[in-house]
């Protein structure tokens, strides 16, 4: 388990030393930061603007709906389902399948709906 969690960081040492290797302008050239002919009109920056930072930016969209969509599954370890169903008075969200009520599981119903309305009612005092 630890030898997995050791080659993440091999793998971003070995990465940046290839960036290093592979351009004379290293890691530098990857973020656009590297000169253009001197008759050029194009800014050094032109390719940090439309290169990496769009780049960014898409990646974050893409992280944030990731992540997003697994704040809504299931609490069980391991389960991909969105969560819909309250367990253990609202401090669990489970999919139908990890529910510990039998009728959830079987499928909600309007009656089953009904019935734990009622019972919270009664609970509540009202």
């Amino acid at each position: 388990m630890k030898l997995r969690w050791l080659a993440i960081p091999a793998l971003a040492v070995a990465l940046a030393g290839w960036s290093v290797i592979a351009h004379p302008w290293g890691w530098l050239y990857g973020l656009g930061v590297h000169p253009y002919p001197e008759s050029s009109d194009t800014p050094w920056t032109y390719q940090m603007w439309s290169g990496i930072i769009p780049a960014l930016t898409i990646m974050t969209l893409f992280g944030s709906l990731g992540g997003a969509y697994r704040m809504r599954t299931c609490h069980v370890d391991t389960c991909w389902r969105l969560a819909r169903y309250p367990a253990a008075g609202g401090q669990y969200r489970v999919c139908r399948r990890h529910h510990p009520d039998d009728q959830v599981r079987s499928g909600v119903t309007a009656h089953h709906i009904q019935l734990s309305h009622d019972s919270w009612k009664r609970a509540a005092g009202r």
